[in-house]
């Protein structure tokens, strides 16, 4: 076991109400890897036999559909748990691939079964993990039935400035390197749509869009785009957009 398992484990959210006398017999299910921006961290093919959690870093996680499309559901930041999940829920297709530098604990999927089962403070902390998880799938569930592709992609960039933004004299700086291509099957539209839309709120003064940053200059702005409240000029409520 190694000083730097432990302490990748001691910096995630899942185990920091875990008793420091209870860290290491529980770090003996793990093992630690990293894997780089663009790197697969596990896909449709692979085995349903692993556990994983996010130690650091960012990734996100796609679905793979019957006719090998792949549709981003989300990102997952640290404490996220995906592969095959605890108490008896079965492996699916999703795909996970790191957008920044990931350090990732992994264990075989019947030991972080019982781990869950036997320690509590483990168990609080996942269930609360795959609660955020399922609450993040509903609303972008809800928002692809429901708000047009501007409050979509505002509604994202919201999102990834409450958990990835630093604030800075010249606004809030999201330093996650999320490509255009990337935020175009998050909010689940065409790059061109999306590239029209960025312009829209660049020229506006409420966000800008560059390669490997994000910038909010207004985030009341950006949050009355969200919801709705100001619209791009030309679009309507009515209107639906291609979905990718």
């Amino acid at each position: 076991m190694t000083s730097h398992l432990l302490q990748v484990m001691s910096d995630t959210p899942l185990f920091q109400r875990l008793a420091p006398e209870r860290m290491p017999r529980v770090a003996s299910i793990f093992s630690v890897r990293t894997y780089e921006r663009g790197e697969q961290i596990i896909g449709p093919h692979d085995p349903h036999d692993r556990t994983f959690v996010v130690g650091s870093g960012v990734a996100r996680s796609l679905a793979t559909g019957s006719d090998g499309r792949a549709i981003a559901v989300g990102l997952l930041d640290p404490g996220a748990i995906f592969g095959r999940l605890p108490l008896g829920v079965e492996g699916n297709d999703e795909r996970v691939e790191a957008i920044e530098r990931c350090v990732v604990l992994r264990a075989a999927a019947s030991d972080f079964e019982r781990l869950v089962v036997e320690e509590p403070a483990v168990a609080v902390a996942a269930v609360g993990a795959l609660g955020a998880r399922a609450r993040s799938a509903e609303e972008r569930m809800a928002a692809l039935s429901f708000q047009q592709v501007p409050a979509r992609l505002a509604q994202s960039i919201v999102d990834l400035a409450d958990r990835f933004g630093k604030v800075t004299p010249s606004g809030v700086r999201i330093d996650v390197r999320v490509t255009h291509g990337q935020l175009a099957e998050l909010v689940a539209t065409t790059r061109e749509t999306l590239t029209k839309v960025a312009g829209w709120l660049r020229a506006e003064g409420i966000a800008t869009l560059e390669r490997g940053q994000i910038w909010v200059h207004d985030y009341d702005a950006l949050t009355d785009v969200a919801e709705g409240a100001r619209q791009m000029p030309g679009r309507t409520q009515r209107q639906r957009e291609p979905v990718a």
